[in-house]
């Protein structure tokens, strides 16, 4: 807490230094505050304290708000095994942008590449495969900025 040996403080004032993002001081006269309105990323945050005789203290302080919101995904494959010429790749998930799928023999031998634009969190897409011949392949459903793609075992 913030006190003074000499006199009484008179004032205290919050103010947002930096950050990516403006941000809403709730009590921007007090001694504590909450904030509001934060996204991901650093933000200082400076409180200027005012006595009786008019003499001026600062310190700031950072605030480092961290992505924690967890969602849940979900991906199938079906029918597997194939039938007809066609497969279908449900998906759930937060991950906008393109998505790349990958089709390849149990040789390594690429067979289809395909990219779809995603703009909600459900996607889905038949994958047509008229000449596709009976065998293993391997499918990557890869999702713009994820990491790793999803791997799947497909059977014709």
């Amino acid at each position: 807490g913030s006190f003074d040996p000499d006199g009484t403080i008179v004032s205290f004032t919050w103010k947002q230094i930096s950050g990516p993002s403006t941000a809403n001081i709730l009590q921007p006269n007090s001694s504590i505050t909450g904030i509001q309105q934060l996204i991901t990323g650093d933000y200082l945050f400076e409180l200027t304290v005012t006595d009786n005789d008019g003499a001026i203290a600062k310190d700031t302080v950072k605030v480092s708000v961290v992505f924690t919101l967890r969602f849940t995904e979900s991906i199938k494959v079906y029918p597997n095994p194939i039938v007809g010429s066609s497969f279908t790749i449900d998906a759930f998930n937060d991950t906008r942008g393109k998505v790349r799928i990958t089709l390849y023999d149990a040789g390594g031998k690429l067979i289809l590449e395909n990219v779809y634009d995603k703009q909600s969190d459900g996607f889905n897409q038949k994958i047509n495969v008229p000449s596709l011949s009976a065998g293993l392949y391997i499918l990557n459903v890869q999702f713009y900025l994820q990491d790793r793609p999803f791997v799947f075992k497909l059977i014709k």
